[in-house]
């Protein structure tokens, strides 16, 4: 089972609480940050994916921006479930 966290409140001004899927305690941050924080487990999931394809299958898609594109597409699409 891979992480979810989500922005669970915005108790004080400026403020946000995130929590995970099981609704413990993440972090407090700052409001206008907390999307960007509560997509971080999803964000790690997908460059540790992107990271364990062979670097010469990564380079070898830089010469076709099409198949880089749809790798990453792939691999966000796997991240998402």
């Amino acid at each position: 089972m891979s992480d979810r966290w989500h922005i669970a409140a915005c108790d004080s001004p400026g403020r946000a609480t995130i929590r995970d899927q099981n609704g413990l305690f993440v972090a407090e941050v700052v409001a206008s940050d907390a999307e960007l924080v509560a997509a971080a487990p999803a964000l790690l999931a997908f460059v540790a994916e992107v990271l364990a394809d062979p670097l010469v299958a990564i380079l070898d898609d830089l010469s076709e921006p099409e198949a880089l594109v749809a790798r990453l597409k792939g691999v966000a699409a796997r991240v998402a479930t």
